[in-house]
């Protein structure tokens, strides 16, 4: 409702995204924020920076990744409100530099409408003028102007939601099923950067899929993984979901296809959210990993993969000796850099043996102290989360969904 109102004030809409806004935020932006840029100067120049609680926040931001001034975690709560903090600023800038200028932002997603080209291009100078103060650019292949109207939210969302299923019987379902997938394929296509699948999926949340239509659904589900493994989780609620609630018997081959190409295609590109919900997955339909599922993993940088592999093999799904390269994480110096949670962890765990043959965590108080009152950050014994649904109708109906 709020972009619709918006789009109807002007002429044209200015689309605005920071680019790779969290990987680019300048720490030290962050007291300039707060603060203002010149008093902090001042407070430099006077030696008086101690003094500003804004500069220890900076630094406690710089502490938590190696000291290092660009850049700040993706994901955590705090990193928004500093995220925020710095766009708040910017915000203000921006409205005292255009007054009235009309406007959203979600984030780093920016929408401004104006009546006439000359001021959209007015807001884009004025907004990378101000970025540039905090050592912040656009993104400019997202940044653009567009004439209205315009769709105010992408086709292939209206496409997917509006498609329905009807209720009929076992093999309209199927009919029902192949369309809305070959929809789905063709959208993905289309627009290969918005996460269709991800929406796709939730959507059938919807529709009670009949058992003799059970195998079928999970090869459609498989190709949305091989296409785009990111669409993983959603992937996991359905074939969980019809698993325990449903009783229904999971593919495992045709699972274990899937998760094995999805491991080492992925973990070798960096891309360690998708293997480890791989893993994840092969863990709990008790698939076990393969010597070249091993090794990629033995090869890897990523702490959370590692212990994931860990914690499949010592659950006999996998071989514990597979993992030599890993053990050299076990090493008391590994506490303060990039893989301490695997070092904790994998010496908590007693999965990882230090080459050296220091333990790790007594050679630390800090940590040493942490075992002691057992606190883990990685739990062996989490389960799949299995939300009941309401299916509106009896048998393959299905209505707007998700």
């Amino acid at each position: 409702m709020r972009r619709a109102e918006l789009r109807a004030a002007g002429r044209f809409l200015v689309h605005a995204d920071i680019n790779r806004f969290y990987p680019s935020i300048y720490t030290h932006s962050v007291p300039w924020a707060i603060e203002g840029k010149d008093v902090v100067k001042q407070a430099k120049a006077t030696n008086t920076l101690n003094t500003i609680w804004s500069d220890r926040l900076d630094t406690c931001v710089r502490n938590i990744n190696d000291q290092q001034t660009v850049g700040i975690p993706i994901g955590p709560d705090t990193s928004l409100l500093l995220a925020e903090c710095i766009l708040a600023a910017v915000d203000h800038e921006l409205i005292a530099a255009i007054p009235g200028l009309r406007g959203i932002r979600f984030i780093d997603d920016y929408e401004f409408v104006v009546n006439q080209r000359s001021e959209a291009e007015q807001v884009i100078s004025t907004l990378q003028s101000i970025l540039s103060k905090y050592e912040l650019a656009l993104n400019p292949t997202k940044t653009e102007i567009i004439e209205l109207p315009h769709p105010i939210e992408p086709l292939w969302t209206s496409r997917l939601r509006t498609f329905v299923f009807r209720d009929a019987g076992t093999r309209g379902q199927r009919t029902d099923l192949t369309a809305y997938f070959d929809n789905a394929f063709e959208l993905a296509r289309a627009a290969p950067n918005e996460g269709v699948f991800k929406y796709a999926i939730p959507r059938l949340n919807a529709v009670d899929v009949d058992e003799d239509n059970w195998q079928i659904f999970q090869y459609l589900l498989s190709q949305c993984v091989r296409g785009e493994p990111a669409c993983l989780p959603q992937v996991c609620d359905q074939i969980f979901y019809y698993r325990t609630i449903e009783h229904r018997t999971v593919d495992i081959k045709l699972w274990k296809d899937c998760l094995e190409h999805t491991i080492l295609e992925r973990l070798p590109l960096g891309q360690a959210s998708e293997a480890l919900w791989a893993l994840w997955m092969m863990r709990h339909l008790d698939i076990p990993m393969s010597c070249a599922v091993e090794a990629a993993v033995d090869a890897c940088e990523d702490s959370p993969v590692a212990l994931m592999a860990f914690s499949m093999a010592n659950n006999n799904l996998g071989n514990p000796a597979s993992f030599t390269r890993l053990h050299t994480f076990a090493e008391p110096s590994e506490l303060f850099g990039r893989h301490w949670l695997l070092c904790y962890e994998g010496n908590k765990q007693g999965w990882l043996v230090p080459p050296s043959g220091v333990d790790a965590l007594g050679a630390h108080s800090q940590f040493d102290f942490l075992r002691n009152q057992n606190v883990s950050f990685f739990n062996t014994n989490t389960t799949p989360q299995i939300l009941l649904r309401h299916i509106p109708g009896d048998g393959g109906g299905g209505g707007e969904g998700y």
